[in-house]
């Protein structure tokens, strides 16, 4: 049986195929947001989503984006739903499928905070991940008496009654995925190389 030619991956094939590589790395909760993007992402190409993936460009990704802002989702939002399209085009650009990402073209737009901004909040804690691109924050905030986090790219998760029940949340979902949930950075980091060496990360 003749092997499929990679380069014939259509956009909608190879974000569904994308999808299915996270499934073995990626947490419950940032798998979920993954694919709520990529079915916005492929809802905003049209017919588009059934040409070769060397047809996307950036209008496309812009397009995209000010979907979500035009539907009154915060800047913050549109720039986490850019994450996640561009790790699916750089996955593509590893595995040599096409030569430049659409969405590295993107500059992110402007976040005068990512929480509402009559809200107001004390951070209590941080941990960390690790990502497509390496280690990212996870915050944890305290307001009105009731504690949130909130990861990269996954959106606020929360109340909960006390710091303690934030972090072994946090913990049991963030930390289920390969890159793991980490006190400090500098163990982040630790296996963020473990993880490029091991082939999850490029390098």
């Amino acid at each position: 049986m003749q092997r499929r030619r990679l380069s014939s991956y259509k956009v909608r094939e190879w974000l569904d195929h994308w999808l299915e590589m996270k499934e073995k790395v990626g947490s419950r909760r940032a798998l979920d947001r993954y694919r709520q993007v990529i079915c916005d992402f492929i809802d905003s190409l049209g017919n588009r989503a059934n040409l070769a993936l060397s047809h996307i460009t950036p209008k496309d990704v812009v397009n995209y984006r000010n979907s979500i802002t035009a539907a009154g989702k915060t800047a913050r939002m549109a720039n986490l739903s850019i994450k996640v399209v561009n790790a699916a085009f750089n996955a593509a650009v590893r595995q040599h499928l096409i030569d430049t990402n659409p969405a590295t073209a993107i500059e992110s737009l402007d976040e005068d905070f990512f929480l509402d901004e009559d809200r107001e909040v004390e951070e209590v804690a941080h941990c960390y991940s690790v990502g497509d691109y390496g280690p990212f924050t996870i915050m944890f905030y305290r307001q009105d008496g009731k504690y949130f986090y909130m990861p990269l790219e996954c959106g606020e998760e929360g109340p909960y009654d006390s710091l303690e029940a934030a972090l072994e949340a946090a913990e049991t979902d963030v930390g289920s995925a390969v890159g793991g949930f980490w006190k400090t950075l500098e163990e982040a980091e630790k296996h963020a190389a473990w993880m490029r060496d091991e082939g999850y990360l490029a390098g």
